[in-house]
């Protein structure tokens, strides 16, 4: 049971926009966002991150490589390594890399943010968990709607 609920979708007009990014998207709009719609501010920052750079043709080599970067840098245990830093370094300045980590850090935190929270998942996440971690052990546990 989620421990402080998610508002519904219209109770902040001015997130309009960012709400249609996640949906376009992501297919919906995340209960994540919708419990920090009471922090308008961040939910507009994280709808800037929204994207799937696997399928989409706008993103450069450059961005291939800084969410490659983003991916390892994400993983327990971190996965960056030496070789990374190298590739990051042919796009990217020092202050790019540093903001790219910072941006991990930022979803790192939403990961937290949505554990504390009992989040619950929207179906579309619980049905991909279901075809492809129930096996391996995985349930929605805390985070059912």
């Amino acid at each position: 049971m989620a421990r402080i609920k998610p508002l519904p979708q219209d109770h902040s007009p001015e997130l309009k926009e960012a709400f249609a990014a996640y949906d376009k998207s992501l297919g919906f709009v995340p209960n994540s966002m919708l419990i920090l719609q009471r922090k308008p501010r961040i939910v507009k920052a994280m709808a800037q991150l929204t994207g799937d750079f696997r399928v989409s043709p706008l993103y450069s080599e450059a961005e291939r490589v800084a969410l490659d970067f983003a991916i390892a840098a994400a993983s327990q245990p971190n996965g960056v390594t030496e070789e990374m830093f190298a590739e990051m370094g042919k796009h990217w300045s020092e202050t790019q890399i540093v903001e790219i980590a910072a941006v991990v850090a930022v979803f790192g935190f939403l990961n937290r943010w949505n554990d504390t929270m009992g989040t619950p998942l929207e179906e579309e996440p619980i049905e991909v968990g279901e075809k492809y971690l129930a096996p391996r052990g995985w349930s929605v546990g805390k985070h059912a709607s």
